[in-house]
This record gives structure tokens, C-alpha cells and sequence, in this order.
């Protein structure tokens, strides 16, 4: 039967690399995605017991959520910011490349007239 000949020494197995490739993917997106539980269950843990509950354990947790949703707040307002540098870049290269564009213009419309 020709579907168990050997493999020929130039053969790619798609199916392992694109298993590896989703490995890579999904360790990336894992990752890319912050937990958290695990940001406001840290501090508890170290709060545990009869002091950590007296000094105010709990407030160090809000204080760890409120951290963390700042955190993700100055990410969106820098990127925010970023994206508008990027797209004001891109409106003063697009007003350049009209301003060459018409300069070709006019070298053209002088070399057909003959000057």
C-alpha cells in the first residue's frame, strides 16, 4: 500500500509544527494575560492571622486592586497617546509624499513643455 511507504528525506510534518506552533501560542497568550486572583489573594495570605487582620489586611488588598486597575488605566491612556503620535506622523507624511507628488507635476509638465 502506498500510504505506508517510507518518508522521503524532504518531508515537513505539517501537523506536528502546526502542534508546536499552538503550543508557542497558547504559552504566549497564558502569558500576555494577568491573573487577577492571584494579585489580590497575595497580599491576603500574608495577612493571615490574628495581627494581619487587626493592622488592616484588607486594606492592602483594595490597595493592590486599585493599584492594578490604575496600572491597566496609564497603559490605555500611553497607548492612547502613542496612537496618536503614530497617526499624526502618518497625516504629515501623507501631506509630504502630495507635496512631492504635485513638485513631479510640475517637472513634468516643464520637461514636456521644453524648458
Amino acid at each position: 500500500m502506498a500510504l505506508f511507504k517510507k518518508k522521503a528525506p524532504g518531508y515537513v510534518d505539517l501537523g506536528k509544527r502546526l502542534e508546536t506552533q499552538e503550543a508557542k501560542l497558547e504559552s504566549f497568550r497564558s502569558n500576555m494575560q494577568p491573573e487577577p486572583e492571584s494579585r489580590v489573594s497575595a497580599p491576603e495570605s500574608q495577612s493571615s492571622g490574628f495581627m494581619g487582620g487587626f493592622f488592616g489586611g484588607s486594606a492592602t488588598a483594595s490597595e493592590v486592586q486599585s493599584s492594578s486597575t490604575s496600572s491597566v488605566e496609564d497603559r490605555r491612556e500611553k497607548l492612547r497617546t502613542r496612537i496618536k503620535q503614530m497617526s499624526d506622523m502618518l497625516e504629515e507624511q501623507e501631506k509630504d509624499i502630495t507635496n512631492l507628488k504635485q513638485r513631479l507635476e510640475v517637472l513634468e509638465r516643464k520637461q514636456r513643455a521644453g524648458y
